[in-house]
């Protein structure tokens, strides 16, 4: 779901911290659903850390400080 997959990214930047660009590999699987993709895409569409922080904030989630 898109919440699942805001939560991993989430939890990956929280470990690594951001700018580091989290990618789907070599392919993403036929009918992936569109929703899984957009939140996928989330952060590399986020001008700043800040406005990053506020779309998972959305979520109840928390970026790495």
């Amino acid at each position: 779901t898109p919440e699942e997959i805001r939560k991993a990214i989430a939890d990956v930047y929280s470990k690594v911290g951001n700018p580091y660009i989290v990618n789907a590999g070599c392919e993403v699987p036929a009918g992936t659903p569109a929703e899984n993709l957009r939140a996928f895409c989330e952060p590399m569409s986020c001008e700043s850390k800040y406005e990053y922080a506020q779309l998972l904030a959305r979520d109840g989630l928390k970026p790495r400080p």
